[in-house]
């Protein structure tokens, strides 16, 4: 099943699976030159911050300078996923490991392959076209395709996977967990 984005390596008892991020170089660098405008840009406001302002206008950069760093993080997160991340999936004895890393940094979560009660497809059809192309589009982090559902809780995985590389993983899925 391996595909451009999906590594499988299984051995006995264990199976790991590897979904690299999607990477486009064009898309990368005119993400690359958006963070270097827009961090020029954010320098330019915070300098006025330390000019001869009143109280007004100190109020009001400080506001624009809180989104200038929030979308700030986003986007250089989001710069960074797409030149190293990738989704680790282990499935090991009765254990379900899942990390998204970056740069070998990350949160690992387990779970018992026994209190996976669903794994099944993100249906994303009836989902409005804006927020759909929001959710799939290159500058953020999102579009998970699968769903395992864990103790009442979703765990959402398979970032910007296509169509056919989605089914295979789910069956592939369905087969490890479902037989433990």
């Amino acid at each position: 099943m391996n595909s451009n984005r999906i590594n499988i390596s299984e051995k006995v008892g264990s199976t790991s699976i590897i979904i690299l991020s999607q990477k486009d170089k064009k898309k990368q660098g005119i993400l690359l030159s958006w963070i270097v405008l827009w961090s020029l840009g954010g320098l330019v406001v915070l300098t006025q911050l330390f000019g001869k302002t009143n109280s007004e206008e100190k109020i009001f950069l400080s506001v624009w300078i809180a989104f200038w760093i929030y979308f700030e993080f986003i986007t250089c997160h989001a710069y960074l996923w797409r030149r190293f991340g990738f989704e680790r999936l282990l499935i090991e004895g009765d254990k379900f490991y899942y990390r998204r890393e970056i740069k070998n940094k990350g949160k690992s979560h387990s779970y018992d392959c026994s209190s996976i009660k669903k794994i099944e497809l993100i249906d994303d059809s009836s989902e409005n076209s804006f927020l759909k192309n929001l959710r799939e589009s290159y500058w953020i982090i999102g579009g998970e395709a699968l769903s395992i559902e864990v103790n009442g809780k979703a765990v959402k995985l398979g970032l910007q996977l296509e169509k056919q590389d989605v089914l295979k993983l789910h069956k592939l899925l369905l087969k490890k967990i479902q037989t433990k």
